[in-house]
């Protein structure tokens, strides 16, 4: 069966923009059988619906998901380490590089054959952020 690799965006922390308005976004690469990226988005989304059946106590909305919480249980963290996941910080503390990887470990658990792993693609904003070329573009375009 013939797959195709997708990039999808993933931002961890504040996506919304509504609290702390911190972000940090990664690149996770897939391999999907779908030739469209509304199927791979649909492939991508069942994968993670089987891992919250098979495994919910690894659901990574679940920890971390408050202001300032940046620690995960310990149970959780040792039950992602047997996945293979290297946590950056020794201690507690949970990067968003972390939380990443927890992700790729989850959704691999729903379906391996997914392969996600994280891309590193170094991207620059070109526009709707601080420093890019342009300024706010198509802000009205998103009103009711």
């Amino acid at each position: 069966m013939n797959r195709t690799a997708y990039n999808f965006e993933l931002t961890i922390g504040d996506w919304s923009g509504d609290g702390h308005s911190q972000t940090q976004q990664f690149i996770i690469r897939f391999s999907c059988v779908s030739g469209d990226t509304d199927g791979a988005m649909n492939e991508i989304r069942e994968a993670a619906e089987r891992a919250r059946k098979i495994r919910p106590d690894l659901n990574p909305e679940n920890f971390c998901a408050d202001y300032e919480d940046r620690t995960m249980p310990q149970d959780v963290r040792t039950a992602y380490e047997s996945l293979g996941v290297v946590f950056m910080d020794e201690r507690t503390y949970t990067t968003a590089t972390d939380m990443v990887a927890c992700v790729i470990a989850f959704l691999k658990i729903g379906d391996p054959d997914l392969a996600p792993e994280l891309v590193d693609i170094p991207s620059i904003p070109l526009g709707g952020r601080k420093g890019g070329v342009f300024g706010s573009i198509g802000y009205g375009v998103f009103s009711p």
